[in-house]
Parts: structure tokens; sequence; C-alpha cells
């Protein structure tokens, strides 16, 4: 792991691990948060790529063309969010693992997405898929 992004991540875990601690009944939060300046760098990149991803995923959701999944890719990026792997998405949905991959792939290209994690989590932001959501299945409860 390269150097910034291990500060990076270590800054990103300690903003995060200080915004999660739950605060003791009655106290308040800390109203903000003192950055070293060693680590200022690490998150200001940090985030100009969360502003950046922000914007991506606004200009999906909100664009002059919002994104529209069909239902099977829905249903693939559902069960890979629930932690399925392809086979098992394939098997779930009666498909083969190539048409479950072509999903994904369809998928990832109307998210503009890089990979499938990058791809759920767009469908999750913007509210293409959800725990609510149930999956095009004959016989699913």
């Amino acid at each position: 792991m390269s150097d910034n992004l291990s500060r990076s991540v270590k800054a990103l875990d300690w903003l995060c691990i200080g915004v999660s601690q739950p605060a003791e009944q009655g106290e308040a939060l800390p109203a903000k948060f003192i950055v070293m300046d060693d680590d200022r760098d690490a998150i200001h990149a940090l985030a100009a790529q969360l502003f950046a991803e922000g914007r991506q995923v606004c200009d999906l959701a909100f664009g002059d063309e919002p994104v529209k999944l069909s239902p099977r890719e829905r249903d693939c990026l559902h069960w890979a969010a629930m932690g399925r792997s392809t086979k098992e998405i394939a098997n779930t949905l009666s498909l083969s693992d190539n048409t479950v991959n072509e999903y994904f792939a369809s998928a990832q290209r109307k998210l503009k997405a890089s990979n499938r994690v990058q791809a759920v989590m767009r469908a999750y932001i913007i509210d293409l898929i959800s725990a609510r959501y149930t999956p095009n299945i004959q016989g699913f409860p």
C-alpha cells in the first residue's frame, strides 16, 4: 500500500471512529475534530475523492436521464449485496454464470461503476436496490 493511500485509510478510520463513538447519555458529540498537520493532505485527498463520488452519484440519480436497471440487473445486484457469489446467484435465478456476469456488466456500465462493489453501492445509494427489495424469483416468499 502506498504511503499516501495508507495515510488516507488511517485518516478515514480515525474520522469514522471519532464520529461513530456513541456519546454517553447526556454527553454531546465534539463540535470539531483536531486534525494533525501530517494528516491534512490525506484528509483533503479523501474529501476530494468523496466529493467526486457524490457528484457522480447525484448525476446518476438526478441527471438528464436517471439510471434505470432491468429487473434482472437489480436482482443480481441485490444478491451480490447479500454476499452471494456469481455461481450462487446463477443457481438462485436459474441462469448461467455467463448470463449473471452479463447482467453485472450491464449494470456496471449503466451505473458508471468500475467494479461490482461500486455498482452495488451506487444502486443502493440512489435507491435502485434496498433491504426491502424483493428479487424476481418464482416462488420467492
